[in-house]
């Protein structure tokens, strides 16, 4: 049986915690450690179900445990979906990881940005990590790294609306499990959905899904996602890459309409802050024209989003869509 280097220091660091620690708290937990990683170790792969069936443990215990092992350095491998299980690493410890200092410097300024959005799929604060990392640091480099919170500052971030259930659909999208949810933007609905990927689009998290009742792709805001529980409906038998192309082959199909809109020279870098994955951005000489799809259901939308670039911004065709803005626009008048 073969045992790898990290597999003998996972040892070790147990033996060691079971000598140091008082006798009966650590006994018998540890030793069903040490029993676990000799048993993984002999297998390519497993799942809980083995681990709760060969050592008589439930399966928060095993959870528990495997946690505790990967603490340890045990080299474990999630394999994520349905089907999915562990794999141990058969190999020599990897070494270690040299950062230059740009290296770092780009690690905590993507952290930074982190702290601008309020909500992430990740139940991890800006802090916890940064304190994580500034224990890696030689001490004396701590001060240059708080100094990067004042050099460089991100601004225009908006925090958008809360959503406490982020993380579990983050995780139901990475096990590829179909979900039932409480959706209550327009009107409490329940809905079956496949969820496949997280969007942020002005702020707002927004999931991509597929829809079982309606049998299509549709779009959820997650902050009007009230509750959610994993489904037991076999999910669709489909990888991210083959799912993704579809929706886009039916968004297009989706949108029978096309308009054109002038747009000022000045306004450029705000289309590209704000980009929508249904316009496109022409030049033609020195004149830039925003050229999209879109259908009636994206109507309130897309009148909102030309409002954002103000003036900066000519609706030149079709003559409906140039009469339903200006309609948009008088109504807003009127609450003045």
């Amino acid at each position: 049986m073969f045992i790898s280097p990290s597999m003998l220091y996972s040892y070790y660091k147990i033996q060691k915690c079971q000598k140091e620690a008082p006798l009966g708290e650590f006994m018998k937990k540890n030793e069903r450690l040490v029993a676990e990683l000799f048993f993984i170790n002999q297998r390519k792969k497993f799942n809980l179900t083995d681990l709760m069936e060969h050592f008589s443990i439930s399966k928060r215990t095993a959870l528990r445990d495997i946690t505790e092992l990967e603490s340890l350095g045990a080299p474990i491998y999630v394999d994520k979906g349905r089907y999915g299980g562990y794999h141990v690493l058969q190999s020599c410890s990897l070494p270690p990881i040299y950062l230059n200092q740009e290296e770092w410097h780009s690690i905590f300024l993507s952290l930074q940005l982190l702290r601008s959005i309020s909500n992430t799929p990740f139940n991890h604060s800006y802090q916890e990590l940064k304190q994580k990392l500034l224990h890696i640091l030689p001490p004396n480099n701590h001060d240059s790294y708080h100094e990067l919170d004042q050099l460089i500052v991100f601004e225009g971030v908006s925090a958008g609306h809360s959503c406490p259930l982020l993380p579990q659909i983050f995780a139901a999208i990475w096990e590829e499990q179909a979900i039932s949810i409480l959706y209550t933007r327009y009107k409490k609905d329940n809905r079956l959905i496949q969820p496949i990927q997280l969007l942020m689009n002005f702020g707002e998290w927004y999931l991509l899904a597929w829809d079982f009742d309606k049998k299509e792709f549709r779009k959820f805001r997650c902050d009007f996602i009230q509750e959610m529980t994993i489904s037991d409906i076999e999910p669709l038998n489909t990888g991210l890459e083959e799912l993704l192309n579809q929706y886009m082959v039916e968004k297009r199909e989706n949108r029978p309409l096309k308009f054109i809109a002038k747009l000022e020279d000045s306004h450029v870098p705000l289309f590209k802050n704000r980009e929508y994955d249904a316009v496109q951005l022409i030049q033609k000489q020195e004149d830039y024209f925003l050229v999209g799809h879109y259908n009636q259901q994206e109507l309130p939308f897309l009148l909102n989003y030309f409002l954002t670039f103000g003036p900066g911004l000519t609706l030149l065709f079709p003559t409906d869509l140039v009469d339903s803005f200006k309609v948009h626009l008088q109504h807003m008048l009127d609450n003045y």
